[in-house]
């Protein structure tokens, strides 16, 4: 491995130093920000993958410099060239957003694939998405499952989630409730703890022999607390319909309200049947 040079490594040393200086991510407009650009500039033009893509997420989201996007995906792509994983998850996040370029999900599949393969767990999780939905690469359940679990167990708590949601419904694997649970669980307690409450949720409704609707409405209303629209509607329906409980028109009508609030159209659609406003 060739040395690095001194006075490079000395730039990049001071750049990230100026940076941390600055409480980098809450007081953007420091003036120590605006120092790491010269800094970082001299060390990427050296050829340092570190300082290609802090320079480029610079220009990415306007720290301490103009915003330029053109700049910004320019330094990302050198980085990403030489294998810095992060510039190529964020390069994919770019292509797949169309943020400074045309969107094109192709190529967010080769920059996340390339992420993953380096050990970024969020590309590993952009990578299961894509495989899920077949966009960018053709629909591949048992594929998507298997970037999940490498999420998953790399720590990575929305894969954990979405290993759970797999199991769930069957998709790429036999379904399995009880390993649905053991993955929601593992998201609840990992740090996606609406996600998890949701999925729990629904494998007690949906669990064999019979539902456990007490369960439930338990798992649901603690991530109805965190904000979930769909374990607001779920409360709602479980009160439409009596399941587990007396069937009560106030309490459905309460949480299918709280669901269209944050745009949940199917709760829209209740609300208008129980209002008698149905079209």
């Amino acid at each position: 491995m060739p040395l690095e040079d001194p006075a490079n490594t000395n730039s990049l040393r001071c750049a990230l130093s100026v940076i941390f200086r600055a409480n980098f991510g809450r007081h953007t407009t420091n003036r120590y920000v605006r120092n790491a650009r010269a800094y970082f500039q001299a060390a990427a033009t050296a050829g340092n993958s570190i300082a290609m893509y802090w320079l480029g997420m610079l220009y990415y989201d306007g720290w301490g410099v103009e915003q330029n996007l053109t700049l910004a995906l320019q330094w990302l792509q050198a980085a990403a060239e030489v294998g810095h994983r992060k510039a190529a998850y964020n390069l994919a996040v770019a292509h797949d957003n169309g943020i400074g370029l045309l969107k094109n999900r192709v190529q967010a599949f080769h920059y996340y694939s390339q992420a993953a393969t380096a050990g970024d767990t969020d590309a590993m999780w952009a990578l299961g998405q894509m495989y899920y939905c077949g966009e960018g690469v053709g629909q591949d359940l048992a594929k998507a499952l298997r970037w999940y679990r490498t999420g998953a167990r790399n720590g990575h708590a929305t894969s954990m989630y979405h290993v759970g949601k797999c199991y769930l419904r069957g998709a790429g694997t036999k379904q399995s409730i009880p390993r649905a649970k053991y993955w929601y669980r593992r998201a609840l307690h990992s740090g996606f703890s609406m996600g998890g409450a949701f999925g729990l949720g629904m494998c007690y409704w949906q669990q064999e022999p019979a539902a456990d609707w007490s369960k439930a409405k338990y798992w649901f209303e603690k991530a109805a607390e965190q904000g979930s629209a769909g374990a607001m509607y779920n409360l709602g329906y479980l009160a439409e319909c009596g399941c587990g409980q007396v069937e009560n028109q106030a309490d459905a009508l309460f949480w299918y309200r709280k669901a269209a609030e944050l745009g949940f159209e199917q709760a829209l659609l209740k609300l208008a049947k129980l209002s008698g406003e149905e079209f």
